[in-house]
């Protein structure tokens, strides 16, 4: 086994890491370090504020330290599951320190580069549900000649169309440019910075992914249908790439024009004092940051589902229920407000 792959497999096997979609794990092994440490070293240390390194324990023994009286030694072993999360967990709400006590090697990396990469993960999850939910139109409609025709009306019976209200609506279509498209044209490439919304006003589009991405099949997009919302909304690459079948047109619109108008409406941001005046729901608050920087300060009651776990929880989650995100996970917050309002749950960000 070469050393990339070997590297690979040690990734995988660690949490979060784990988390992280198999497209983006050649991006994680060029960021993570394997560092070789001596005997009596110290690793960690417990600061303020949210932990911005993940170590790893790859081999060797460290003592943990939360005070004079309270240590204690362990060995690194594969079959261990602390081995498998980062040691700062070993640290946990007491604080403290990790010295070496035998020669060996830790893993490595950052955590914001782990939380950008597993938003990315998420919102290619998010994607595959998007379009395959798009994708499931009835065949007369597909072979309705007058379906091209009717784009509008298959729009307003979308998830983003349900979200929109009527003044919103017609802004959206106002400010819509119209752009002509060739058959083979490639509207979006994957793996490249998203910087438009689009909606199939005529044509038909395909929706691919390479080895490993998040496509098993090509999707077909019709009029009506749209795409380019998820990676302006997280601020993500995009996780396929959208080629023209057929000649037709597009409406278009910049990411400054989404941010104005589709924004707002796929994003609600309440303030706690606005939720608890107008809302007759139970709140539940919610936390999708990482369950290290959860434990350095939270919303009272909140409850932490880290935004690389959200999605399986999601039909668990009792839509009686009103959910209010916290605002602390930045862009994380902003696609679980977007993932949770898409599936049909009361959810807002917390202003």
């Amino acid at each position: 086994m070469n050393d990339l792959a070997e590297l690979e497999d040690i990734v995988k096997s660690l949490y979060p890491l784990n988390l992280i979609a198999e497209k983006y794990l050649p991006q994680l092994t060029e960021k993570v370090l394997r560092v070789s440490h001596d005997d009596n070293k110290s690793l960690i240390k417990t600061q303020a504020g949210p932990n911005k390194i993940y170590h790893y324990l790859l081999s060797g023994r460290v003592e943990v330290r939360h005070s004079m009286a309270d240590r204690s030694t362990r060995d690194h072993s594969p079959t261990e599951a602390w081995c498998l999360s980062p040691l700062e967990d070993l640290l946990g709400e007491k604080g403290g320190s990790i010295r070496s006590k035998s020669e060996g090697e830790l893993l490595v990396v950052s955590v914001d580069y782990v939380d950008e990469l597993l938003a990315s993960s998420e919102a290619l999850a998010l994607d595959v549900v998007h379009l395959e939910m798009m994708g499931d139109l009835p065949d007369d409609n597909l072979i309705d000649d007058e379906f091209e025709e009717e784009w509008c009306g298959v729009f307003l019976t979308t998830p983003l169309a349900a979200h929109l209200d009527p003044v919103k609506l017609h802004e959206l279509f106002s400010r819509l440019e119209d752009r002509e498209v060739e058959a083979g044209e490639l509207i979006v490439q994957e793996n490249t910075t998203g910087d438009a919304f689009f909606l199939i006003k005529k044509g038909r589009a395909e929706v691919s992914s390479g080895p490993g991405g998040s496509l098993k099949k090509p999707i077909d997009l019709w009029a009506g249908e749209y795409f380019g919302d998820e990676s302006l909304v997280a601020h993500t690459t995009c996780n396929a790439s959208v080629r023209m079948l057929e000649a037709g047109v597009l409406g278009c619109l910049d990411s400054q024009a989404f941010d104005d108008v589709l924004r707002p409406a796929l994003i609600k941001t309440l303030s706690e004092k606005e939720l608890l005046s107008n809302n007759e729901k139970d709140i539940c608050w919610v936390d999708v940051r990482l369950p290290q920087e959860f434990k350095h300060g939270h919303h009272e009651s909140c409850v932490n589902y880290p935004i690389g776990s959200l999605r399986r929880r999601l039909p668990d989650l009792d839509p009686a229920y009103c959910y209010l995100i916290t605002p602390e996970g930045g862009r994380r917050s902003e696609l679980a407000t977007y993932l949770m309002r898409q599936t049909g749950l009361d959810a807002y960000l917390c202003a």
